[in-house]
């Protein structure tokens, strides 16, 4: 069951994020992208999980100090590059825009993963935290549950 948070419980609960490095980034199905952090644990099975995840399922884009780097409506091969440049870089901060809540993830290097929706509805990201604890834009408001790590890509 989901429970409705506030900003700054969110800004406590990412606080675990706070220097963690992208360990792998790759696209998912349409224009969903993934962000893995931390420590990879290799399953032959599956695609590598990090200790943490962030899942972006709609728009989305990574932006400079002053422009836009690359974005969900670049080309196959400029994200691809785009995602594996983000490969090593730390995370700085972790913080929601906007009245609807748009996730924005700044890395080391003046670079930020920004969800940006741009269809009706709403904002349709998901953290994937330590200790199965999720935390999602749902309904235009920040929700956390419990969520298994199976759950993830």
């Amino acid at each position: 069951m989901a429970e409705v948070i506030s900003t700054d419980e969110f800004q406590i609960l990412t606080r675990c994020l706070l220097g963690m490095p992208v360990s792998e980034a790759w696209p998912g199905f349409g224009s969903a992208v993934f962000f893995e952090f931390g420590k990879l644990s290799r399953n032959e099975a599956e695609r590598a999980k990090g200790e943490a995840t962030a899942m972006l399922e709609w728009s989305w884009r990574v932006e400079k100090t002053k422009s836009v780097m690359f974005g969900s409506f670049s080309g196959a091969r400029k994200i691809a590059h785009g995602l594996q440049s983000l490969v090593g870089r730390k995370i700085l901060d972790v913080a929601i825009e906007g009245r609807l809540p748009e996730l924005v993830i700044h890395l080391a290097g003046g670079l930020w993963i920004h969800s940006f929706t741009t269809i009706e509805g709403h904002p349709e990201w998901t953290l994937f935290l330590p200790g199965n604890t999720c935390l999602l834009s749902r309904l235009g408001r920040l929700e956390r549950k419990s969520c298994s790590a199976e759950v993830k890509g």
